[in-house]
């Protein structure tokens, strides 16, 4: 199960350091933490989705401009006449 979710992580170039946090994290969250240290938990937990979510919006990007060029491959060149 873990190395699955470090397999996910490996797309979002997350640093050994924060993949080992990330799943800190969640053991903690699944060990039945509570009150303030559960808020601090998600609090982190919050930082680590804008990450995440910043980074997939980056790679969204760098995909739209290689189908473009990619596509652009496709057309055929002028002709001369």
């Amino acid at each position: 199960m873990r190395l699955m979710i470090i397999c996910r992580m490996k797309p979002l170039n997350l640093s050994i350091s924060e993949a080992r946090e990330l799943l800190d994290l969640d053991a903690l969250q699944k060990a039945g933490t509570t009150g303030e240290d559960r808020q601090q938990l998600r609090g982190q937990l919050d930082t680590y989705r804008q990450v995440a979510d910043a980074r997939c919006e980056a790679l969204r990007a760098r995909l739209e401009m290689a189908e473009y060029f990619a596509a652009s491959l496709h057309q055929k060149p002028p002709t001369r006449d």
